[in-house]
């Protein structure tokens, strides 16, 4: 039987029966080192597992995974991934007496036709139990694509037996049974499903599978259009007999003039193809809905054979779902995801192929990040040796090098290579960037890069500091010093240098003269700065676990991307609530984890810096304390991102050259923020300065965000001002949403409702599709 590995790029073995000793699953074709987060597999599963509703079987499975193979501290190995889910509540006795004899409806009879031989225990490989392991794999497919391409997947259901949906609501979907985005049709289809329980029958229905985020140009002509790989997906699980895509069967009623839908430079003005167009994504959302068939096990009676062809009757026995729909949304997700990521991956290697210049720095970009990590760790090392290694510890190290050289079949690098590292690694912790005038040295064609290297060597030997710069064209190098210093060295004289030109720019580090390239900062695994449009929301101070839980879980629903709260709360009037402190911290953090999203928070002082570090994933600097150099250089010998709000009288020069301040101590994981400022406008609490955005992306490679419930302080200018935000080029947005704003102790006339939240994230999307990111 060969009919068990799905994919081509993205592999996927499942094994396992009903009744056996467990289902399970391989994954192959992950590359090594990236995060795989087990607790999202796992809330994937309890989201399948049996026993949690009235509407499901009662079997009391607890679905935990365990882990095999191919992941060791959170991160890929490069070895198959191996996960398997024990059995824990099989009762094969409900089938023993019925072992002879095939249920309508199952695969019984098809499968003894085929194999002359079946499990009877539930049905074996052919029950619905088997996609346990697909949601397993499912739920790795989906972290690789929102980490590496933004795609979000959401399934509901839209019709139980004549029961159709009529609104969408996604916040409603996981809030009932049935996971419905229309509240009142969900209460009408739990009617319809118990009605159908008590009287031992069942129902089906239709789901829909919603990708978003899907780029344009994945997916292959002819034999492997997407829509065809969507289809013998959709239709491998075991309950769905018919697949549409898009409109599917209601645009043969149509005519061509209905049916196609327009493209205007701001992308498609409808969706009726369902994103897919000659088999390879638009870039408009993927939407794919299924026919779910009644489930098959009933206690009505029904006429059947037995394997010796005689006729008998059957009322099947067991525990089963009086209508699987809601738990086939799951299924459907993990199956979109895996046929997602398959095409991911195949246009990855297709752009490889191609050579794309863009996917190489990338990846390059990649190994280097990886390379400064590990100099890093051999500097926190070699500081904890003291005063260095003896001549046996020398030899030893030596060996153990030559030994990685020939464990990896690479040749041993050469002594200077160690000695550059060993350099690297003995700079004190205090040392950072010279400052003072900078400029930019450009060498003239056919300058080696040895030549190079001996001009960097002369300018480190001046005290001057010297920095490498991308370049396709021609070789360049920057430099910091003293005025006076790179005078002496008459650069412009040099026999290779071509050019010599002085920056003027007080901030050199934060300045793109210096660095060309956008910046990316993660906080956590969050990137801020790249394609993605990224929302951390949250309430302006956290208040009470209550508050913070329902908080984190709103911001979560609506599809924010991290989570915002304030422990540590600088106020105007000394009388005012000055937040928890570390109390306040810890259920921030608390939450958080809950909901999968890293946090962020303000710090106001210097000594709040190492506590606010062990609970938060990002520092967030707030006006007031723009201009504190102290608090700025102590963040600066931080490794973690710095939020740098803009002040309230500042200029924009003043935001970049706090920045510096930060990176000129060694931390470059610097975001800015837009958040107002005080004018002589009184209609709203600050003046949103939105054209601070476009000239700090020309000025800078750093990430720039926007705070438009500072920038106006009026819950309903928010909506309007981030997505003009988003349209005017910003990386993301930084929010304030409380579960109860008029019970909030901070900034509630800022704050948004939940609905208003959740509404405001439905009007950014268009906006953001529009500039070409994904949200």
């Amino acid at each position: 039987m060969s009919s068990n590995t799905f994919g081509d790029n993205f592999r996927v073995t499942t094994f396992g029966e009903s009744h056996g000793p467990a289902l399970g699953v391989v994954i192959d074709g992950v590359r090594p080192g990236l995060p795989v987060d087990l607790e999202a597999i796992q809330h994937e599963l309890d989201r399948r597992r049996p026993g949690t509703s009235p509407l499901t079987s009662p079997r009391k499975e607890g679905d935990q995974l365990e882990l095999l193979s191919g992941v060791f501290e959170g991160q890929t190995t490069g070895a198959p991934i191996a996960i398997i889910v024990r059995n824990r509540d099989a009762r094969s006795q409900h089938y023993a007496e019925w072992h002879d004899v095939f249920r309508p409806g199952h695969a019984d009879l098809t499968w003894w036709r085929k194999f002359g031989i079946r499990d009877w225990r539930g049905g074996g490989r052919t029950s619905g139990r088997e996609t346990v392991a697909r949601v397993a794999a499912g739920a790795v497919a989906r972290q690789l694509l929102e980490r590496e391409a933004g795609v979000t997947i959401r399934g509901h259901v839209v019709r139980i037996g004549t029961v159709t949906a009529e609104t969408f609501d996604p916040a409603e979907i996981e809030r009932n049974d049935v996971r419905c985005a229309d509240a009142a049709a969900a209460e009408r289809m739990t009617a319809a499903i118990l009605a159908a329980r008590k009287d031992g029958d069942s129902l089906g229905g239709v789901v829909e599978v919603i990708a978003e985020g899907v780029p344009a140009g994945w997916g292959d002509p002819v034999f492997l259009k997407l829509d065809a790989q969507l289809g013998a997906a959709m239709l491998s699980i075991g309950a769905v007999k018919g697949v549409e895509i898009g409109d599917g069967f209601a645009l043969a009623a149509l005519r061509g003039s209905q049916a196609n839908d327009p493209i205007l430079p701001t992308g498609f003005a409808s969706n009726h193809m369902g994103g897919l167009l000659g088999g390879i994504s638009s870039g408009a959302a993927i939407v794919a809905r299924l026919a779910v068939k009644p489930t098959s096990s009933i206690r009505h009676e029904q006429q059947t054979i037995d394997t010796a062809g005689r006729a008998r009757t059957l009322r099947v026995p067991g525990r089963h779902d009086p209508c699987i729909c809601p738990r086939v949304v799951p299924v459907a997700e993990a199956m979109m995801a895996l046929v997602l990521c398959d095409a991911m991956l195949r246009q990855q290697a297709l752009t490889a192929a191609a050579g794309s210049s863009a996917q190489q720095l990338a990846e390059l970009a990649f190994c280097d990040g990886e390379l400064l990590r590990l100099v890093a760790r051999r500097r926190a090392v070699q500081q904890a040796l003291g005063l260095g290694l003896d001549a046996p510890q020398q030899q030893a190290l030596a060996r153990l090098q030559q030994e990685t050289a020939a464990t990896l079949e690479l040749p041993l690098p050469t002594t200077p290579f160690f000695a550059l590292v060993d350099a690297a690694c003995a700079a004190p912790a205090e040392h950072r960037p010279s400052r003072g005038p900078a400029a930019i040295i450009v060498f003239k064609p056919g300058t080696s890069r040895d030549q190079v290297e001996s001009l960097v060597q002369r300018l480190s030997a001046a005290g001057c500091k010297p920095l490498y710069l991308p370049g396709d064209e021609r070789l360049a190098i920057g430099a910091i010093g003293d005025e006076r210093l790179l005078a002496s060295l008459r650069l412009e004289s040099h026999p290779q240098v071509e050019s010599v030109t002085l920056v003027p720019s007080a901030h050199k580090l934060v300045s793109r003269d210096f660095h060309p390239h956008d910046t990316i900062v993660n906080i956590g695994e969050l990137p801020v700065g790249s394609n993605r449009f990224v929302v951390i929301a949250g309430p302006c101070a956290v208040e009470s676990r209550e508050q913070m839980t329902q908080a984190a879980e709103v911001v979560q629903r609506a599809g924010a991307n991290g989570l915002r709260g304030g422990a540590f709360k600088p106020r105007s009037s000394p009388y005012a609530f000055q937040g928890l402190g570390r109390e306040g911290l810890e259920l921030l953090a608390a939450a958080a984890r809950a909901v999968g999203l890293p946090c962020v928070t303000e710090v106001v002082e210097t000594a709040d810096i190492e506590v606010i570090a062990a609970y938060a994933d990002a520092f967030q600097v707030g006006a007031r304390n723009m201009q504190n150099y102290s608090l700025l250089k102590a963040l600066g010998q931080q490794r973690k991102p710095v939020l740098l709000k803009r002040g309230m009288a500042a200029e924009v020069k003043d935001l970049l050259l706090a920045a510096e301040y930060v990176v000129s101590e060694g931390n470059g994981a610097v975001i800015l923020c837009e958040r107002g400022i005080r004018t002589f406008e009184t209609a709203t609490r600050n003046t949103l300065d939105l054209s601070a955005v476009p000239y700090l992306k020309q000025r800078s490679h750093l990430p720039v965000l926007v705070d438009p419930s500072h920038g106006t302080g009026r819950r309903e200018l928010v909506a309007p001002m981030a997505r003009a935000a988003a349209a005017c080029g910003a990386d993301g947005i930084l929010v304030e949403v409380h579960p109860d704003p008029a019970q909030a102790l901070s900034d509630g006339a800022q704050s948004l409702y939940p609905q208003q939240f959740r509404e405001l994230m439905i009007g950014l999307r268009a906006i953001v599709t529009a500039v070409g990111r994904t949200l």
